[in-house]
This record gives C-alpha cells, structure tokens and sequence, in this order.
C-alpha cells in the first residue's frame, strides 16, 4: 500500500511538470527594460470595480474571488520584493486564476485538504507559472543596481545589471517546474512560491554566478576598447 502510495505521489509531480512546461511563456526575452520593470499592472485593467461589494448574499463569483485574493495577496508583506513588485505579480495571479479556476477552488486555497492540496497545484501550475518570472527578473534588477560589490562603479551599472537580470530571468523560465514543485514539496500550504525561490539557496547560487559573469564580461569589454 505504501509503495502504491509513494508511486501515485510520484506520478502527480511528473504530472506537474509537464503542465508547467507547457504552460511556461516561449518567448525570448527583450534585451531591453522589460514592461515588468516599467509598467506597473493597473488592477483596474483586471477588474472594472470591486467585485467584493456583494449585497444580496449570493455564492461569491470568479471575479469576486480573486479580486479577494489580490487584496489578501498586496497587504501581506513580502520582504524580498517591492510594493510595486508585489502588486504586479498579485495582479497577475489574480487575473489567471479567475481564468483557470472556480469559486470553490479559490476559496479552498488555504486550506490543509486534498481539495486545497489540488487547488494550491492548480494555482501554481496556471498562475505563478506565468507571473514569477517578470517578479524575481523586475526583482534582479533591482538588488543589482544595489549591490555593495558594485558601488565604486558609476557608468555601465544599469547595463551591467539588465545582464545580470536577463541570464536570471532565463535560467528561471528553464528551471520554473523543478522550482515550482521544490516550494509546493517544502512549503506545501504556502500560496505564495515567489518568495520560496528567492529566499532559497538556488536563488543566491544563479544570482552570483549571474553577476560575476557579467561583471567580468563588462570588465574585459572596457579593458579591449582601451
């Protein structure tokens, strides 16, 4: 029975990987400034009013519900990110999830049962599929630009940095359902795997070697045009 069991456990993972796989965006990155980084997501392009004004008692609808998770998702604090940061990756979850799951899914998120365990892998699967990647490369960015290491440099940084952020960005769209599946693995009644990556020590390994990287290349291409 219990063989059984570790099988089936199994086999839902590799599941999970697949449809995270599929569900991943394609396309390549901008070398520019990403619109992530530019353009904060209006909640209003999402959802015209609050929904959550609900005055008959009626059951709570698509809408509704995850207008209640994006308010539930920007006040509580995430120390890795900022607001904006916050906003636009609630924003994006928000709007995926009332695409791709029920009233019923939505509501059993947080809950320590089979129906929250499956609710939990359906949001991760069709909304931070789509949604971490622009957070932790707007998020890249960000602690490059002020990174101590890099201090003395005054010309150059922002390039530096966009370099840093792209490889990053890259590697985590490549890496995105083994990351997915850590969080839902360690952390399995967290809504929130963003925050899992960033504070792990996968994270901190592809951000350094990301930056030495970078920093080299922009060093040596300084040093040629000498």
């Amino acid at each position: 029975m219990k063989k059984h069991s570790l099988k089936t456990v199994a086999l839902a993972f590799a599941a999970l990987a697949c449809m995270i796989a599929l569900t991943v965006p394609s396309a390549t990155l901008a070398q520019d400034t990403p619109a992530a980084e530019e353009n904060e997501t209006n909640l209003k392009d999402i959802f015209e009013s609050d929904p959550t004004k609900n005055k008959d008692n009626r059951p709570k609808n698509g809408k509704e519900m995850a207008y209640e998770f994006y308010e539930k998702c920007t006040t509580s604090p995430d120390f890795f990110v900022a607001e904006k940061t916050q906003k636009n990756y609630c924003a994006c979850k928000a709007a995926k999830m009332e695409e791709t799951m029920t009233p019923k899914e939505m509501a059993a998120l947080e809950d320590d049962t089979r129906e929250g365990k499956a609710a939990r892998d359906k949001m991760r699967m069709n909304a931070d599929a789509n949604c971490m990647r622009d957070a932790a490369l707007t998020y890249t960015y960000g602690i490059c630009m002020k990174d101590p290491h890099f201090r003395e440099i005054i010309l150059g940084k922002s390039s530096m940095c966009r370099c840093v952020r792209d490889l990053v960005a890259r590697r985590t769209r490549r890496d995105l359902p083994n990351i997915i599946i850590k969080a839902a693995t360690q952390e399995p009644l967290s809504t929130n795997p963003l925050s899992f990556y960033l504070r792990s020590p996968d994270y901190d390994q592809l951000y350094s070697l990301s930056k030495e990287h970078c920093y080299t290349k922009m060093v040596y291409e300084d040093v040629k045009n000498k």
